[in-house]
């Protein structure tokens, strides 16, 4: 896909706004070319496995339909009421990469912490 072709946002289109098909366990935020995923767990154990397995399946999908995945972007963000995850980091990974954990991130232009 070229950037700047006529084509391209309706390329684009196709590509990403089948993605929450694609999931089982997380809720998609698709904003122009940006996409986050929202996991909700009763405790990091249960996160952990059911974003993995979310992630397996959008790097299977990537692979098949070969978009361009911007390897800098892909972090990720424990939100939480209390102190509960602070000292527990799960190994979150997308082909065979570990996600780095942030404590804030920017989000659809809002900067937001781990603790809103």
């Amino acid at each position: 896909m070229t950037q700047g072709s006529v084509l391209g946002p309706l390329i684009f289109n196709i590509y990403s706004n089948n993605i929450p098909t694609v999931i089982t366990y997380s809720k998609t935020v698709l904003f122009a070319d940006d996409t986050t995923i929202n996991c909700i767990g009763k405790n990091i154990h249960q996160l952990q496995i059911q974003m993995n397995q979310d992630l397996g399946q959008l790097n299977k999908r990537f692979r098949a339909n070969q978009p361009s995945v911007n390897t800098s972007k892909r972090k990720y963000m424990l939100i939480e009421k209390q102190e509960c995850y602070q000292q527990k980091t799960p190994n979150l990974t997308i082909n065979d990469d570990n996600l780095d954990r942030v404590q804030s991130t920017k989000f659809i232009g809002l900067y937001i912490d781990e603790y809103l």
